[in-house]
């Protein structure tokens, strides 16, 4: 089942926020099933690092013998 998920990601730079993001969400059982959009957030709440957020379909792995690391 292909569903959409949004969420917001910090990270220094937009490939960073890339992989924490595709690391979340094989952590909570999804793989992207399409095209993500990522941007910075118009506020941005600390000065080291960026407030990502996302928009991307994603399909869950529990029909594949999906186990949490």
């Amino acid at each position: 089942m292909v569903k959409v998920i949004r969420g917001r990601v910090t990270a220094a730079n937009r490939d960073q926020a890339l992989r924490e993001m595709e690391s979340r969400l094989r952590k909570s059982g999804h793989e992207l099933a399409g095209e993500c959009s990522l941007h910075p957030c118009p506020v941005q709440p600390w000065g080291d690092t960026i407030w990502w957020e996302f928009t991307v379909r994603v399909r869950s792995l529990a029909g594949e013998r999906y186990r949490p690391a």
